[in-house]
């Protein structure tokens, strides 16, 4: 996968050197089968790498999970942002559920968070079209890195 976001922590950060504070942003292999992703929390990443992934594995783990330094288009940051707000709707729909109550209103809910999917999913085609500028900035800022396309293994 070239591309993924996990938290909602962005906030507008990321796209250019300016913004960036050092422990959240877009990050190069924050797992070994994504190319580019969100880190929320590069310390606790990085001390979880450390301490539980296999201890063959985490060299190449730790010298390949790294701050992207170049620009990132702000199209990826607004489709984070649509992201961040389906998952804001949906985790309100699952407590509804989860309580088993409120029928109507997580029904209404389940409307809005099936149109932000939606969007969001118009947005992530939207920014697949950064796909090669995206490996070519990997190729500069990660080189000799084994990245196949899949994973870094």
């Amino acid at each position: 996968m070239i591309l993924e976001w996990k938290d909602k922590d962005m906030k507008g950060k990321g796209v250019g050197k300016e913004d960036r504070n050092t422990n959240t942003g877009w990050f190069w292999h924050v797992h070994h089968d994504v190319l580019l992703e969100w880190c929320y929390d590069y310390e606790e990443r990085k001390k979880y790498i450390e301490e539980e992934k296999p201890e063959d594995e985490r060299e190449l783990r730790l010298r390949l999970f790294k701050r992207v330094e170049g620009e990132i288009p702000k199209e990826l940051d607004e489709a984070r942002k649509k992201y961040d707000e389906a998952e804001e709707k949906y985790n309100e729909v699952w407590k509804y559920y989860e309580a088993g109550e409120k029928y109507n209103e997580a029904e209404e809910k389940c409307e809005e968070v099936k149109k932000n999917y939606e969007e969001l999913g118009r947005k992530y085609d939207e920014v697949r079209k950064y796909d090669e500028e995206i490996k070519e900035l990997h190729k500069k800022e990660c080189p000799g890195c084994p990245w196949n396309g899949w994973t870094i293994f």
